[in-house]
């Protein structure tokens, strides 16, 4: 008479589970990279919304009975024709200006137009986290110590 045992054996046992802790180990080791990912994906979005933002309140600047062009923020104030000025300011998650907790800092390069019929030009540049001891670094045009940064030159007309 022969019998059949049903089951597995240890070895099978054995090597299913290394099988297993084999794909668990792999899985687990991509999930930072992948969190890491979002993360940058996250903060690079933020940052074109905020770069697209800052371009709209540039775009609507207006030319005021003096002659001279007048914008709010994110750089506020009365500036001349023909005038340049450079603006750094942080920023929050929402966009908000001078926030308490900073994420994202931006420096924007301002060429007023020539005159009310002209064009004028600003370079909007955005680095991120904020928090961290990132600068500008002039001689090379770019940020230092930033983990992440996004720049757009900008062409406007002020409207009268």
């Amino acid at each position: 008479m022969k019998t059949t045992t049903k089951g597995f054996s240890l070895v099978e046992v054995t090597l299913a589970l290394g099988l297993v802790t084999f794909c668990l180990i792999a899985i687990f080791s991509l999930l930072p990279a992948g969190l890491n990912s979002a993360r940058d994906s996250a903060e690079e979005a933020g940052a074109g919304a905020l770069v697209s933002q800052i371009a709209t309140q540039i775009r609507a600047a207006r030319t005021n009975a003096g002659g001279q062009f007048v914008m709010s923020d994110p750089v506020a104030g009365t500036f001349a024709y023909g005038s340049s000025q450079v603006f750094t300011n942080s920023y929050s998650l929402a966009g908000t200006p001078g926030s308490s907790s900073p994420r994202y800092v931006a420096r924007i390069q301002l060429q007023a137009p020539a005159n009310a019929l002209s064009t004028g030009t600003a370079l909007i540049s955005l680095a991120w986290p904020a928090e961290g001891p990132v600068s500008w670094n002039a001689a090379q045009t770019n940020w230092a110590n930033a983990r992440g940064s996004l720049s757009a030159q900008l062409f406007f007309v002020p409207r009268p």
